[in-house]
């Protein structure tokens, strides 16, 4: 049995908790995949309308947060009691027993970037930067293979973490056919005097958010867009005061945490998604802004070079640039929705589905590899 230990794994709307949702609903409905048990905190709403298929889910308590796994994970009899025979881990440490093979999903190497790309005062800086450049490269070494979504992100570990390239796994989130439905309440969302751009994701210092309220405040006077900001975070009251101070006071919505069924009409509805993130494994809201036909300007990373162009244009993160991008988005609207809407069927291969499929041959594979081992 694979034990998948996602009691960590807040149930808020997040790029984690997307890709497990996505991935595991899809993986529940494949034909002689191995069974797989999805441990989530008591309470929690992670896999709330997903589909079950084969896919168990067991209550248990949460770990909170990563001091406190991190002790969990000096125990001797950690995860025992849940009778896996490979354990995969979302979060950090993995907490399955010693003796069975261990799978890490690591989306990203963003807190080796610094102290700007997070939100932890100087003593919760200090910590992480040890835990990522000393205790990370150690733990991830002990891996049956470490899981992440992008090539470019296996590229950054190998060379980040010292590990082999057999040991890092590509799994890759969608790039296509998002499913998510307007909610009935999703006109109350779109009740805006003008045209807006949006942003979304967690009001953090890593998602470079300061760029879009810059760009926007220095279009030509005569195109006025609001900015909307759909996400929490502890950057929201930073964001805020920056508004005030380049005038936009009157034209910035911040939503909070949006709904999965109030993400389509946000989509639709934009002049496009701005994503100026300094850092990124994969990005998916950019792939989710396109499957609604929504033209993005996105920081130039590495994550985003494989995408089709035409619906995306990538940027420095330089105010200018982004002024003359929107400029162009939002005066030539129609075409750029076109070009949204092409780039999209560019991705049609990249499904839950497909992702799924991968998943579980990795997983027979450590199975066959272990039912080797103890016939020897």
């Amino acid at each position: 049995m694979i034990v998948v230990d996602a009691r960590s794994v807040p149930d808020f709307p997040s790029g984690v908790r997307t890709r497990l949702r996505g991935l595991y609903g899809a993986y529940a409905q494949l034909d002689g995949a191995p069974p797989v048990t999805v441990l989530q905190a008591s309470k929690s709403r992670l896999f709330e309308g997903v589909p079950r298929g084969s896919l168990e889910l067991q209550e248990v308590a949460s770990l909170g947060g990563p001091v406190r796994r991190a002790i969990r994970s000096l125990g001797h009899g950690r995860g025992r009691r849940f009778g896996a025979e490979v354990w995969h881990s979302e979060t950090v440490p993995s907490l399955g027993p010693r003796d069975v093979p261990q799978l890490l999903t690591l989306h990203d190497l963003r807190h080796r970037r610094g102290r700007s790309f997070g939100n932890a005062g100087p003593v919760g800086t200090v910590l992480r930067t040890w835990a990522s450049h000393g205790w990370l490269p150690r733990i991830t070494r002990r891996l049956a293979a470490l899981v992440t979504v992008s090539e470019a992100s296996r590229q950054d570990m190998i060379e980040s973490l010292g590990l082999a390239p057999e040991q890092v796994v590509v799994i890759p989130n969608a790039t296509c056919g998002m499913t998510g439905t307007d909610s009935p309440h999703a006109g109350s969302l779109m009740d805006f005097s003008m045209p807006y751009v949006l942003a979304i994701g967690h009001l953090e210092a890593r998602k470079g958010l300061d760029l879009v309220l810059h760009a926007v405040s220095h279009l030509p006077a005569t195109l006025r867009l609001s900015v909307v900001f759909a996400g929490e975070g502890p950057q929201r009251k930073k964001l805020e005061a920056l508004a005030d101070r380049v005038g936009l006071h009157d034209r910035t919505w911040f939503l909070g945490r949006v709904h999965d069924g109030d993400l389509p009409a946000l989509f639709r509805g934009a002049v496009a998604l701005l994503f100026p993130s300094h850092w990124e494994g994969f990005g998916l809201p950019v792939y989710e802004a396109l499957s609604f036909g929504c033209p993005v300007l996105a920081t130039n990373l590495q994550c985003f070079e494989p995408l089709p162009k035409p619906g995306v244009l990538t940027l420095e993160r330089d105010v200018a640039a982004w002024t003359t991008a929107l400029t162009e988005v939002a005066t030539n609207l129609d075409h750029w929705k076109r070009e949204a809407r092409s780039s999209a069927e560019g991705l049609a291969n990249g499904t839950w589905e497909r992702s799924a499929v991968q998943l579980a041959e990795l997983y027979r594979s450590l199975l066959d590899s272990r039912a080797s081992a103890k016939t020897l």
